[in-house]
């Protein structure tokens, strides 16, 4: 048995990636991931499934919770919580209500024990999967089986993913997912499961949402079909966010549209003293009318998926974690055309690395506290000739104009 697994290139890829991801998962921690745990504590174990932000934004004054997470902490779409929250529904189960509440309420307390590693690695099982099925779908983007091979090395031995999905432990992963369900669907011509996937990924992060439309234009033959497949997408989202839009206030004031969100916008072209053109608004119907030409059909989705999101992290301030999003289509990129497009890439990777190591050393260092407690109160990182703001706009720029430079040559590559 165990020389046929080790004859099996991909299932021995598999397994290697498994045991680095559990060992990763126990021994590295971020504060966020707390706060998703909450949520999901609340839908699982409090069964407040409709209600869990106004729960939480209506607990009385003195409430232990509220010293650790605010009022209006809870501010990713429901379908985040939700994820979270049926794993420990079934916890809940097997260990008892009270199970979560050390690691929620004294998590630092925790820190450099094997109770925090036992924790940190059951509550991030989850993640693990989804990151695996994840690496399996991306692969299957690819036609050759050697070429899904390389994809499935890519993906799992990523260090986006690594650093995201299973260091931090957040529910980028499950947007992630659904987009390339999408792009799986899209090149199947399964128009309406891509369009629900789009859908369901916008009620866990909102740039799915921005997808729908450029799928719909691209995957229907005729206005009629393309109006369907639009209304499908977003009835998928409205599934999910709908009972929470109409019944839960603190979601309307928090979660809906939150300041993260407005972000895309900040970057204007002045028109007056009060008025300006978005350039992420201006560059995505670019997109969308670009999509709309006769010559662009369902195999250019991945390439205007990536052109969206460039175009998002080309124009705004995003948390280094929010690079998952793209890291796909980097890979792709390098798989499908090998060394041609390798010094964007770079460009755009080594970019990431400047935001991420000035961002906050709870990112990046601050990750192992498990098992160096004193690095929960390690400094940020300085350095001694240059301002790391300063650093970081150049470094910017250096992505806005490789990202740009990668789009013109893309739009022309077959």
């Amino acid at each position: 048995m165990l020389k046929k697994i080790l004859s099996n290139k991909k299932a021995l890829v598999l397994i290697v990636a498994i045991l680095v991801r559990l060992v990763l998962a126990s021994i590295t921690y971020h504060p966020d991931f707390r706060t998703i745990v909450y949520g999901g504590f609340l839908v699982g174990v409090k069964s407040n499934i409709i209600n869990f932000y106004d729960f939480h934004a209506d607990l009385a004054d003195g409430s232990p919770f509220l010293n650790i997470y605010p009022r209006n902490n809870l501010n990713y779409p429901p379908l985040a919580y939700i994820f979270t929250g049926i794993p420990i529904f079934i916890y809940k189960l097997l260990f008892g209500n009270s199970f979560l509440n050390d690691f929620l309420l004294h998590t630092n307390q925790l820190v450099g024990t094997g109770s925090l590693f036992y924790l940190l690695l059951i509550l991030k099982l989850p993640f693990i999967a989804v990151d695996i099925v994840t690496g399996l779908v991306f692969s299957r983007l690819f036609e050759l089986e050697k070429g899904r091979l390389v994809a499935l090395i890519a993906w799992l031995f990523n260090p986006i993913t690594l650093f995201a999905t299973i260091s931090m432990g957040q529910v980028d992963i499950l947007m992630t997912l659904s987009v390339l369900l999408a792009l799986f669907f899209a090149q199947k011509n399964r128009k309406y499961p891509a369009m629900v996937c789009l859908g369901l990924g916008g009620a866990v992060k909102m740039m799915p949402i921005l997808l729908i439309p450029i799928f719909a234009i691209v995957l229907g033959k005729k206005s009629v079909e393309k109006i369907y497949l639009l209304f499908a997408g977003l009835c998928a989202y409205l599934a999910i966010t709908l009972p929470y839009l109409l019944l839960s206030p603190a979601y309307r004031a928090f979660a809906l549209l939150t300041n993260q969100t407005e972000k895309m916008f900040y970057m204007k072209l002045p028109v007056t003293s009060v008025e300006g053109i978005p350039v992420f608004a201006l560059g995505y119907f670019l997109i969308v009318f670009y999509a709309i030409g006769k010559k662009v059909d369902k195999s250019q989705l991945i390439k205007l998926s990536f052109f969206v999101f460039l175009l998002f992290f080309s124009v705004t301030h995003y948390h280094p974690q929010w690079f998952l999003w793209t890291s796909p289509f980097l890979l792709w990129t390098l798989i499908k055309y090998k060394k041609k497009y390798l010094f964007h890439v770079l460009v755009l990777f080594l970019v990431f690395l400047v935001h991420w190591l000035f961002f906050e050393s709870s990112l990046h260092i601050g990750l192992f506290s498990p098992i160096f407690p004193n690095l929960l109160n390690y400094s940020e990182v300085k350095l001694p000739f240059i301002d790391g703001f300063m650093l970081k706009n150049i470094a910017r720029a250096g992505f806005a104009a490789a990202a740009i430079d990668l789009v013109v040559k893309l739009r022309k590559s077959v």
